[in-house]
Order: structure tokens, then C-alpha cells, then sequence
């Protein structure tokens, strides 16, 4: 019965500590830091939080790899993180990486992954080189190809070179990171690129892909002092030309009303949350014609703090696609149908339309009109009977709110048809 009873024992502290082991208590900072990636404060002077990891892929028989070890920290406004990376071969690692967004992963770095929530599974990717370079990006969609490689952690990060090892401190600030609540865990994973020898790590066992979040382990102990209102979701609109309608989520934690600004370059509001109540709210943010590149970054903030930076940037055509059918055909008495595709937001298309004309080469205006726009693009309905096989230029111009904001100019060529 003692021997029954000692094996159930056994049994369930094994189960017990192997699923501890997927759990990382994170602990406050209790000490001022100098970033200068030395780790001598006290605070990393203690078992490191994560310490032995995997070579990725087949392990080769015999294979002796390097120690590495990763601490955490944090306090009311950053996450902290310290490594130290054992290498031997100090003067054969990897740092081609100069500036933010290079492809650190090739290089020499530690990678970092957090979740910061166990429900939400959108995350974070940040690379730091031996040098202290970083990549990062933010992927809101895990399993698709969807990433945000132009949102910016703001990490500051210093390494520091020793004879047979390099090692790193972070600060990562918390209003950069999707943080939905002031307590409870987060999913992590964190990988070792060692470049000089052609190896990575992971201390996730057997994981097939750095971004499988379902394999990530539990980051708990989080808990941050002051916060009672978090954004849940956010979704910046469209991110065309025009009016963009944003969306973003609110919880307000606390037992009282809380006030949420909302400001961007043109607009402030101001809302009033309930307490312990989740609001959506709506906003409208404008993409000038004239501009290519669309940088747009909105400010949540409770009072004069601010919760979170919300970025959109990337690069856009003109409002008229380039359609590249510049071939059609003459039939007598019938409408040549001619699409011209736009990259302008669902509300803008609403007050638009587009005015067309068709020149001949010397630079008659042969027909034009006047056409709606609807589902992202305008149907040019042309009546060709009285035009002759050649080449002809299509001009086109946006008008939104009876003002034209942007023009093009198309090639068209005319052949008689084949039937």
C-alpha cells in the first residue's frame, strides 16, 4: 500500500514539475538599472528565468552546444530583459545588421517573443544583435503571413562583448506592447541565433517554427501598478486614400469612470468609460491624395498618461491602380465596358466619381462622361462607333466632394474585332 501510494506520489510530482516547467514567474525590480548589457546588477546576479535550450532541428549525435541564459524583470512602464550568451568563438560571430529593421535574425542575436495575453493571441517579435541592432514586428494574425514589420517596440538595448561570451539588458516599453489587462499571464518563447556556426536554439523542445504561439510558455506574475484602462483591440480602418473609420476596444478595469483621450494629428476625443465595462468606439482619420506613404500613429491616453501607441505605416500607389488591359475591341453598336480600379476607402467612394475623356493622338477630345464610383473601382462605359482603330489616351480624374484630388492618364488601343 506505502509502495502503491509512493509511486502515485512520484508520478504526479513528475507531471507536476514538467508542467512548472512551462511557467515562468516573473518577479518587480526592486533596484535602479544601467543599461550597458554587463548584467551586474543584482537583479540578474540569481538563477537565470530561462537556462537550458534546444538546438532547433535534428541534433547531431554527440552534440555539444553553448549555454545561454535570459532573466525578466519589469516595472510600472518597461518590461526588462537580460541575457548572456556563452561563445567560444567570440571572434568569428556574425553582426552584418547596421540599423533598426535589418535582417537581424542572420546575425549573432537573441530573438524575443511575447504574448501579452493569454486570450489575445497577437504578439510580438523583437531580434537584438551582439551589437545591439533590432528588428522587430508585430503580428496580429499567428499562422498567416500578416505581419507588421513597421511597428516599432522603442526597445533600448545595450550588449556588451566579454573573451568567450556576449550578453544584452532591454528595457521594452509596455505602452508599445498589446497589452489587454493590468494583471495576468503572458505567453513567451525566446531563440538564440548563432550565426558563426550555422545553429539556433529555442528553449521550447522539439517547436517546428519560432512563431508557433501554441507551443510558447507562460510568462505570470505580471502585474502592473496603476493601470485600469487597456485597449483590447484596435483595427486602424482601411488604410487607403480618403476617410479611414478606425475602431478601438476599451476596457476599464477599475470601479470608477474613466476618461479616454484618443488624438492623431487631426483629431482629439474624448470618452468616458463606466467602470468595469468594455466600449468600442469609432473614429475617422484622413489619407491626403497627395501623399504616397501613409504614416498614421494614434495616442490612447487615461488623463496625461499614455496607454498605448497605435501605428499604421506603409507604402501606397496612386488612388488609380494601374490597369494594365490596354486593348479593346470596336463592334459596332455595342459599349466597350473599361474598369479602372481605385485604391480609396469605402466612405470616400461613397462622394466620388470619376470624369473621363478619350483624346486622339492629336489630342482631340473624342468622348467623355461622368461615372460613379462603387466597389473599390469606376465602370467606364464607352460607345466606340464613331472612333476608327488606332491608339488613344484615357483621362481620368477623381473628384470627391466636387473637388478633383488626383488625375491619370491611360493608354487605350482600338482594334477592330476578330468575329
Amino acid at each position: 500500500m506505502k509502495i502503491g501510494l509512493i509511486c502515485t506520489l512520484f508520478l504526479l510530482g513528475f507531471f507536476l514539475s514538467d508542467a512548472f516547467a512551462e511557467t515562468v514567474r516573473i518577479k518587480p525590480l526592486s533596484e535602479k538599472l544601467t543599461l550597458d548589457g554587463k548584467l551586474t546588477e543584482k537583479t540578474w546576479q540569481r538563477k537565470a528565468d530561462v537556462d537550458k535550450f534546444y538546438l532547433f532541428g535534428v541534433t547531431p549525435k554527440n552534440f555539444k552546444g553553448v549555454d545561454t541564459k535570459v532573466y525578466f524583470t519589469y516595472d510600472k512602464d518597461f518590461i526588462y530583459v537580460g541575457a548572456r550568451c556563452q561563445e567560444p568563438e567570440m571572434n568569428k560571430i556574425k553582426l552584418s545588421a547596421r540599423k533598426t529593421d535589418d535582417p537581424v535574425w542572420k546575425d549573432d542575436a537573441l530573438e524575443i517573443f511575447f504574448a501579452p495575453s493569454e486570450k489575445n493571441p497577437n504578439y510580438v517579435q523583437i531580434v537584438i544583435n551582439a551589437d545591439g541592432v533590432v528588428f522587430d514586428l508585430y503580428k496580429k494574425f499567428p499562422g498567416t503571413s500578416e505581419s507588421d514589420i513597421t511597428w516599432n517596440s522603442g526597445a533600448v538595448c545595450k550588449t556588451f562583448k566579454g573573451k568567450d561570451f556576449w550578453s544584452l539588458e532591454a528595457k521594452i516599453p509596455l505602452v508599445n506592447l498589446p497589452v489587454d489587462a493590468p494583471e495576468g499571464n503572458w505567453k513567451f518563447h525566446i531563440a538564440r541565433n548563432r550565426a558563426c556556426k550555422g545553429e539556433a536554439y529555442s528553449f521550447v523542445k522539439g517547436i517546428k517554427s519560432f512563431h508557433d504561439i501554441e507551443k510558447f510558455y507562460t510568462l505570470s506574475g505580471i502585474k502592473i501598478p496603476g493601470l485600469t484602462l487597456t485597449v483590447k483591440d484596435y483595427n486602424p480602418g482601411e488604410g487607403q486614400y480618403g476617410i479611414n473609420r478606425a475602431r478601438v476596444v476599451l476596457k476599464n478595469w477599475s470601479g470608477k469612470r474613466v476618461a479616454a483621450t484618443i488624438s492623431t494629428a487631426n483629431i482629439k476625443t474624448t470618452s468616458y468609460i463606466p467602470p468595469k465595462t468594455t466600449q468600442v468606439l469609432h473614429f475617422d482619420w484622413e489619407q491626403p491624395f497627395d501623399k504616397t506613404e501613409c504614416n498614421h500613429t494614434v495616442i490612447v491616453s487615461e488623463g496625461e498618461k499614455i496607454l498605448r501607441r497605435l501605428s499604421l505605416k506603409k507604402e501606397l500607389n496612386t488612388p488609380f491602380v494601374d490597369e494594365r488591359n490596354v486593348v479593346f475591341f470596336l463592334e459596332p453598336n455595342k459599349v466597350v465596358k473599361v474598369t479602372v480600379p481605385l485604391c480609396i476607402t469605402t466612405l470616400t467612394q461613397q462622394k466620388s466619381q470619376i470624369r473621363w475623356s478619350v483624346r486622339d493622338h492629336k489630342g482631340s477630345v473624342m468622348c467623355s462622361g461622368l461615372t460613379a464610383v462603387r466597389n473599390n473601382q469606376a465602370l467606364l462605359r464607352i460607345f466606340w462607333s464613331f472612333i476608327t482603330p488606332g491608339r488613344y489616351k484615357l483621362d481620368l480624374a477623381l473628384i470627391v466632394n466636387n473637388k478633383v484630388v488626383s488625375t491619370a492618364t491611360r493608354d487605350l488601343r482600338l482594334l477592330n474585332s476578330p468575329f
